[in-house]
């Protein structure tokens, strides 16, 4: 069966799959070491029971703002010597989708509950 190419400008994941791995293949040895130290993967970060829910415990309200405005790591990659958080900042007002009190119900639930029920499903991947 012949390999269908996607019309000009649409996406193909496969194809930003293959240049992924092209890009990493082109890279020498060092690089790739220096990379793979500097960086965890996202489901590895939460892997080790308390380390995120410090991190996210830490101060639940921000967390909040962070998680649902914040920008994040690209490509589930995490600084080694940082966290989930690290990079993502908090804008100083909301979209309209979003209220304060929004952020204020939510950072209450999760003060009370926790986010090791969350963080589990990542701990449960096989």
């Amino acid at each position: 069966m012949a390999r269908r190419t996607p019309p000009p400008g649409s996406f193909s994941g496969g194809d930003r799959l293959e240049r992924s791995f092209q890009t990493t293949r082109n890279r020498s040895s060092n690089q790739r070491d220096a990379s793979n130290r500097e960086c965890v993967v996202l489901p590895l970060y939460f892997q080790r029971p308390g380390v995120a829910e410090a991190e996210l415990e830490r101060d639940v309200r921000d967390t909040i703002r962070r998680i649902f405005l914040g920008e994040g790591a690209p490509g589930g990659m995490l600084p080694r010597n940082g966290g989930w958080l690290t990079g993502r900042v908090a804008p100083h007002s909301f979209p309209s989708w979003l209220t304060e009190a929004d952020v204020e119900f939510y950072a209450t639930e999760f003060a009370r509950t926790g986010f090791r029920g969350g963080l589990n499903w990542y701990r449960n991947l096989d």
